[in-house]
């Protein structure tokens, strides 16, 4: 390949040349200006600064020579001249009056203004004496001390109502939870194992979801839609909806165990059956009616149940619980709400501290249909709460 091909043969021509020195020359005649002016304006400030260093020099030097001698005159302070007149009485009025030429040669005067007041008997010549010094003392110890009080009856009222907001904020979290789960669960079919004074066992919720396909030959389901954990051990258990016939009479909801927890590929369910018609009656898919999976999602999971699964269809709502038992217990001295999965004997702290169970710290009150209260699981229809909380740190008393 030739050299010409690569840089060409054309060049730069003079015009552009030319019209290249021109855009130099006005860009450099331009920071020619402005460092101009930026020098000029440097040069004034230090030229002001100076004058004003004058008239405060010398005005400080006329307030002390005090009210009784100050008078009119006239002198050169750090080369620049001056002048000042005193006017008045008790105050003297000192105007301080400093005529120049500025950079544009207008004449032009800098002023400055202080007042003068006469002192009167003993302050500018003895001083205090003992008892007026210990009557100021008096004072200011007392102002200082109504000052001191304000501000350490702010601070416990402050404290206060941190600890009052931090108490209401733990019982609500205590209500709140345990009658979620209350209301979540059915004494009558079984969800409460459980109960005390103080504390109760029930079915919690662990997780959520939908049945989506159905393994061929093993109980074995996929789900869907889930939300939530899912556990196999012998503390889990699951509701699944069967609705069997058309209609609402033998719809009911059967529990089962968890027997084990797998992924899709794993369980042999890697497809969901969304859209079959008719597709998942009891255990596999050998009813015959309509067509196999078509392949419609991934379940999340895939449950191996064991118990009754008669009567159940793909979209059956599927919810899966663990035994879980709620309580009042103590730790480092202090009462705290906790919980107790499956058959731990360890306690997980919730929320509190909580007072005494000797003071009503958690109390429970079982009542049945008729709004007696009783002891028998299946016939509880309500429960009252009752909590008393106390806060985590020490509340400062007055005195």
């Amino acid at each position: 390949m030739k050299l010409d091909r690569i840089i060409g043969r054309e060049g730069v021509t003079l015009v552009e040349i030319l019209i290249g020195v021109i855009i130099l020359s006005v860009a450099l005649l331009g920071l020619a200006a402005a460092g101009g002016v930026a020098a000029r304006q440097v040069y004034m400030g230090r030229v002001d600064m100076g004058r004003w260093a004058a008239l405060q020099q010398q005005l400080e030097s006329l307030v002390a020579t005090g009210y009784d001698n100050v008078a009119d005159g006239s002198g050169t302070i750090q080369g620049y001249p001056m002048g000042w007149t005193v006017t008045g009485t008790n105050p003297k009025q000192v105007t301080l009056v400093m005529t120049r030429d500025n950079f544009r040669g207008l004449t032009v005067q800098d002023t400055l203004v202080t007042y003068l007041a006469e002192r009167r008997g003993r302050l500018s010549e003895n001083g205090f004496t003992v008892i007026e010094l210990l009557v100021y003392f008096t004072i200011a110890v007392i102002v200082i001390g109504g000052v001191y009080q304000l501000l350490m009856g702010q601070n416990r009222l402050y404290i206060k109502q941190r600890e009052l907001q931090d108490v209401r904020t733990s019982m609500r979290a205590v209500a709140n939870l345990l009658a979620f789960e209350l209301r979540a669960a059915s004494a009558a079919n079984g969800d409460i194992y459980s109960i005390d004074s103080d504390s109760f066992a029930i079915r919690s919720i662990q997780g959520t979801g939908v049945i989506c396909g159905e393994h061929q030959t093993m109980t074995r389901y996929g789900l869907s839609e889930i939300s939530g954990e899912f556990f196999s051990t012998s503390d889990d258990s699951a509701l699944v909806f069967a609705s069997g016939n058309v209609g609402p009479a033998d719809d009911t909801w059967k529990v089962v165990a968890q027997d084990n927890v797998q992924t899709a590929p794993a369980g042999g369910v890697t497809r969901c059956g969304w859209g079959d018609k008719g597709v998942g009656k009891g255990k596999g898919l050998t009813v015959g009616i309509g067509p196999p999976m078509n392949g419609r999602g991934t379940p999340d999971w895939v449950i191996t149940t064991v118990g009754d699964m008669d009567d159940v269809y793909l979209g059956a709502p599927y919810r899966a619980f663990r035994r879980t038992t709620y309580g009042i217990y103590q730790e480092d001295g202090r009462w705290w709400l906790g919980r107790r999965v499956g058959s731990s004997n360890t306690w997980d702290r919730l929320t509190g501290p909580l007072r005494a169970p000797a003071d009503s710290g958690l109390y429970f009150i079982y009542y049945d249909q008729s709004g007696s209260t009783t002891s028998t699981i299946a016939d509880i229809r309500m429960v009252d709460i009752i909590v008393r909380g106390e806060s985590l740190g020490r509340v400062p008393r007055r005195g």
